[in-house]
């Protein structure tokens, strides 16, 4: 009987010294990375501090047992002093501590330290510092300090205002507008016929998802209208030219996305346009910037005579492409032989994502 008491109470103590070991490892070398940047010391600290609460721990040491509930306790206040009650920035903060405190808590953790007297009003404190946390989690949900408490009119929205140097009909940005205004000065569709609205044409991209693609392979693109086509990026990011009227297909642009798993998401939201002659108009900030600063360089000029117009494409694996909106193919002056590697000097990059 005696050796079946011992054996849990070891086992539980070891385990608990190998867990906070290794939470200590990862915070005392990220820690000193930190503050080496010269960033914040609590991780070093918060390392040290879980490497003496282990070790403690194993000893059967009362003082290892408040050592981690002061510094819980300390890690809420640090924690709102640092980001405020914002939900998303406090819980990474907390949960890595609960869930170790709740271990602590647990008699299987160390049975021969919770018999220990003074043990009772260690434990009730780190109780009270987990439940402190829980409420502060709860609260910070409801009370988002980045919260938008905006109202929505009821009135019409006002006329969408003509833009300069664009045709009305025309959708030349992502939301109509350099501004994002999203509406449209026509009036042909409105509320009393557009239930009336039947199919002219429908276009298939032909381009599906592969066994290769990321698991958040969409198909979200916003199209731009430009006279009297369309341009349109599929789900890798091939660049379609469509006839608005017929819905066929004037050309295609295919960067040649390499296949890979490790992108988070798969697919293209659209494209950009850039049209050389409206610029003074659509986008006087440019042009006067341009006045500024002696005009056009030479390449620039180059780069306006060969490709007046440009669809801008940016791809999954950190390319930016400006593609000739007349003819489909890349920009030669643009980058190097048509696209800019975003990638360039970033010190880490891999698939996907690049910093």
């Amino acid at each position: 009987m005696s050796e079946k008491t011992k054996t849990p109470s070891k086992w539980g103590k070891y385990l608990t010294l190998v867990i906070f070991t290794v939470f200590s490892l990862f915070l005392l070398i990220g820690g000193t990375w930190l503050v080496v940047l010269g960033g914040s010391p609590y991780y070093l600290a918060s390392g040290i501090v879980l490497a003496l609460v282990g070790f403690g721990w194993a000893k059967d040491r009362l003082w290892a047992l408040w050592l981690y509930t002061i510094w819980l306790i300390f890690t809420i206040f640090w924690a709102l002093w640092e980001t405020g009650t914002d939900f998303w920035n406090l819980a990474p903060r907390f949960d890595v501590w609960f869930l170790l405190g709740f271990w602590l808590l647990a008699p299987v953790s160390n049975r021969a330290l919770s018999k220990l007297a003074g043990v009772s009003p260690a434990k009730y404190t780190l109780l009270g510092g987990i439940l402190a946390m829980f409420a502060l989690l709860g609260w910070s949900i409801w009370h988002d300090p980045q919260e938008i408490n905006g109202t929505l009119t009821r009135q019409q929205p006002a006329q969408a205002q003509p833009i300069a140097g664009v045709n009305p009909e025309d959708w030349i940005a992502y939301g109509r507008t350099q501004e994002g205004s999203r509406y449209s000065p026509l009036t042909q569709i409105n509320s009393a016929n557009v239930g009336k609205l039947k199919v002219a044409w429908v276009y298939d991209v032909g381009d599906a998802r592969t066994p290769e693609d990321s698991g958040e392979s969409t198909y979200e693109v916003t199209p731009l209208k430009i006279g009297d086509y369309l341009y349109i990026c599929t789900t890798h990011q091939m660049l379609d030219k469509i006839d608005a009227a017929t819905g066929t297909r004037v050309w295609r642009f295919n960067p040649q996305l390499p296949p890979t798993r490790l992108y988070q998401h798969q697919t293209c939201r659209g494209v950009s346009y850039w049209d050389q002659a409206t610029t003074a108009q659509v986008n006087p900030e440019s042009a006067k910037y341009q006045a500024e600063n002696g005009g056009l360089t030479e390449q620039e000029k180059l780069g306006a005579q060969t490709c007046p117009a440009k669809v801008f494409l940016p791809t999954n694996d950190g390319r930016l492409f400006a593609i000739n909106a007349q003819t489909g193919l890349p920009c030669e002056n643009f980058g190097t032989d048509g696209y800019i590697d975003l990638k360039r000097k970033m010190p880490y990059s891999a698939p996907g994502r690049y910093i």
